[in-house]
């Protein structure tokens, strides 16, 4: 028999017919009566049994709720995740009109707006790099057209001609080799871009045939550290500065000019420096031509600065000074970046 005691009050558990109940008696303070109550154990596991049968259920409804729910949110975070991916996987396929439908303010909205955002602008940078190309192919185009000169090529051939008169056997040699040299180093596969190496020996080949063809009126002096022979420049860079120093510099000078044509690495960039003795030039005005958009006298220096620019960016380029005594120094900037593949033409 189980015995519960609380103040006057008496609950036990007693067997009767082999059922259990639960017997309770209570003493009346006021008139000295017990109560006896009587009630049997399986009417009150009966009533357990509901409760817990009621909780469990509730329980299964709220697990069955939670999932629901967690589903319907699931979906809602998936859903867009896999039409962001499947639009990606488009962009990716070279279709830059995909743009995904924003139709909420949460997260997912948010990034929806930056993924069309990002789309748009990768879109105008393509429309922007496609344009520089094709300004970059015509600069290089005009710069071909300027260096194969049907002037300059017939003075060239004129002057073979006259030495095969005159029986100068050599300088003809020397003439036709650098010559041919000259325009296979221009073209150079059709790259834009060449080592300083092939570009030295181009300019080289240049100052030859003129060296020839001009006799005493100059001399030329190049010193370039064969340290960067190795790296990468924008070719037909040297000849144009060469040339407006001929033309501009010292083809009036009384007596001999001198050219000189240096280059170095210094520090994350490649210096290239062209000095002439001659007359000097205003430097205002040949920096302003560099931005003109008319092709002026200027246009194959103008020419350089553009191809420099549009392939390293605008803190490239060339910068023109006059020097204290007399003459002109064009220095060229660009980035010290080592050439790859074959460095042969």
């Amino acid at each position: 028999t189980n015995m519960i005691v609380q103040n006057s009050e008496v609950s036990t558990v007693v067997k009767y017919e082999d059922e259990n109940y639960l017997l309770n008696t209570a003493t009346s303070s006021y008139t000295g009566w017990k109560i006896v109550s009587l009630v049997p154990m399986a009417e009150l596991y009966k009533k357990i049994d509901i409760i817990k049968s009621t909780i469990i259920a509730i329980l299964i409804a709220c697990i069955v709720i939670a999932v629901t729910l967690s589903v319907i949110i699931s979906r809602s975070i998936t859903l867009p995740v896999k039409k962001l991916v499947k639009l990606m996987s488009q962009v990716e396929k070279g279709d830059l009109e995909a743009r995904i439908k924003i139709d909420s303010n949460d997260e997912m909205g948010m990034l929806s707006r930056s993924f069309n955002k990002m789309i748009a602008r990768v879109k105008e940078l393509i429309n922007t790099l496609t344009e520089k190309e094709r300004t970059l192919r015509i600069s290089e185009l005009k710069a071909l057209q300027a260096q194969i000169n049907p002037h300059f090529l017939y003075n060239s051939l004129d002057s073979i001609y006259w030495m095969t008169k005159t029986g100068e056997y050599d300088n003809i040699a020397k003439m036709t080799m650098a010559l041919a040299r000259l325009f296979r180093l221009s073209l150079n596969k059709g790259n834009e871009k060449t080592t300083v190496q092939n570009e030295i020996e181009h300019v080289n080949n240049y100052l030859t045939i003129q060296k020839i063809k001009y006799k005493d009126i100059f001399d030329y002096f190049i010193d370039v550290d064969r340290e960067i022979y190795g790296y990468e420049t924008v070719k037909l860079v040297l000849q144009p500065l060469v040339e407006n120093s001929l033309i501009h510099g010292l083809e009036y000078k009384e007596g001999i000019g001198h050219i000189y044509i240096f280059g170095k690495k210094e520090k994350e960039n490649i210096i290239f420096e062209v000095i002439d003795d001659g007359a000097g030039i205003d430097v205002e005005k040949v920096e302003a031509s560099l931005h003109e958009k008319r092709e002026t006298s200027g246009y194959a220096l103008k020419n350089v600065n553009e191809r420099i620019k549009l392939l390293y960016g605008n803190e490239y380029g060339l910068k023109f000074y006059n020097l204290e005594k007399q003459g002109t120094k064009v220095e060229v900037r660009i980035p010290a970046i080592l050439a790859e593949g074959d460095s042969n033409v």
